[in-house]
Order: structure tokens, then sequence, then C-alpha cells
């Protein structure tokens, strides 16, 4: 009971982020981010639950701060609008790499939101899969390969 309690409450934090998230970036008259040239081929892959093909789409992208950035548009607008795991786990790695190089504080506090997100959803989707021993492998495979940082 008490592994429920700490996730719903972890659920109402990032949805009180996101919502202010949201309406933060709506109440600007900031024009919207720019997004990769193959948007298209992302959403697509994503729609089609392509993982292997969306992870190289994203990892085999030209690697130039311009690029990359907009690939990390991309990433936070599919997070914002509820992505899966995959995709919430991309945008954790881009904000925690991108973070570490330049020094961003703020960048690294989103990796680890992103990364309790992560978690959540693995917790909370799990709960539904046929294979009873998904979600803790998915677990384990979520915190090994995250940054030590975020290893509790």
């Amino acid at each position: 009971m008490k592994h429920f309690r700490a996730i719903f409450l972890l659920l109402l934090f990032v949805a009180f982020w996101t919502a202010s998230s949201a309406s933060a970036q709506g109440a600007s008259d900031a024009p919207s981010p720019e997004l990769p040239a193959n948007t298209a081929d992302l959403n697509g892959l994503l729609y089609m639950k392509d993982w292997n093909g969306l992870g190289a789409a994203l990892r085999d992208a030209d690697q130039t701060p311009v690029t990359r950035v907009k690939a990390m548009n991309w990433l936070q607008r599919r997070v914002l609008r509820g992505a899966e795991y995959f995709v919430v786990y991309a945008y954790m790695r881009e904000l925690w790499t991108v973070g570490t190089v330049s020094q961003s504080e703020g960048m690294r506090q989103t990796a680890g939101a992103m990364a309790l997100y992560a978690y959540a959803l693995i917790a909370i989707d799990g709960a539904k899969c046929q294979d009873l021993t998904a979600p803790g492998n998915r677990m384990t495979n979520c915190w090994a390969s995250i940054p030590r940082p975020f290893r509790l």
C-alpha cells in the first residue's frame, strides 16, 4: 500500500509539472519550437510502435547542436502529449546528456523528473501486462542504464 501511495504522489507531481509547463508554454507569445526534418518519419515510427526504428532514427540523426535541439523538441512534445515509456526514456537520456555537456542544472533536474515519470509509467502500465515479469524487468533495465546520480 505504501508503494502505491508513493506512485500516486509521484503521478500527482508529474501531472502538476506537465500542466504548469504546458500552461506556461501556451501563455508565452514565443513561436512553436522547430522540429526535425524527419518529423513525419518519427511520427510514423511512433504510431507503428516500431521502437527499433524510432531508436535508430533518433540515434542516427545528425548530432549537430541545432539538429539535436530539434529532436529534443519533438521528444518533449510527445512526452507532453502522453507518449509511452520509450519516448520518455529517450527524452530523459537526451536531457541528461545535453545537460551534462552544457552544465545545465535545469536540464539535469528535468531529466530526473523524466526518470521518475518513466518509473511511474512502468509501474502503472505494467499492471496491464500479460507477462507478469515484464514490469520488473523493465524497471531493472531502466535503473541499470540511467546515469549514476539517479540511482536510488
